[in-house]
């Protein structure tokens, strides 16, 4: 099976229920590299990526444990991220997941979060040749 790839348009829908979302919010973006340029614009990228890793532990672990503190500040911190590199499609899942209702017994599956993250990868790649 290969691996789920963005669509063209730049916009993925993971369930029938929830709205599509643009992978990247392109104005976003754009004045990051004219505020900052395309270097400092990778370096923020990696950044990401690398505190990605330990946020997505975390929520995992908070849902593991029922603790929907946790995981409400991992989600907050990985959204805020997000946004703030135009990642539109992550952002929107973990607001998503943070608001949420939990049911007693019922808790987010970090599914279509892990989803959007891969397809952001794969999109950034696309974008630049290589992974960010």
């Amino acid at each position: 099976m290969s691996e789920p790839q963005p669509p063209a348009d730049g916009r993925h829908q993971c369930r029938d229920d929830v709205p599509r979302a643009p992978v990247f919010d392109l104005d976003q973006r754009g004045m990051l590299v004219a505020e900052l340029g395309a270097d400092v614009l990778i370096e923020l990228e990696a950044s990401f990526w690398n505190d990605c890793s330990g946020l997505m532990v975390r929520a995992a672990g908070a849902c593991a444990r029922r603790d929907r503190s946790e995981l409400g500040e991992a989600l907050h911190t990985l959204k805020g991220a997000a946004s703030n590199l135009g990642f539109a499609a992550i952002a929107a899942a973990a607001t998503r997941l943070r608001a949420g209702p939990f049911a007693v017994g019922d808790w987010p599956d970090l599914t279509e979060l892990e989803l959007q993250l891969a397809l952001t990868r794969e999109a950034l790649a696309g974008k630049s040749g290589q992974a960010s």
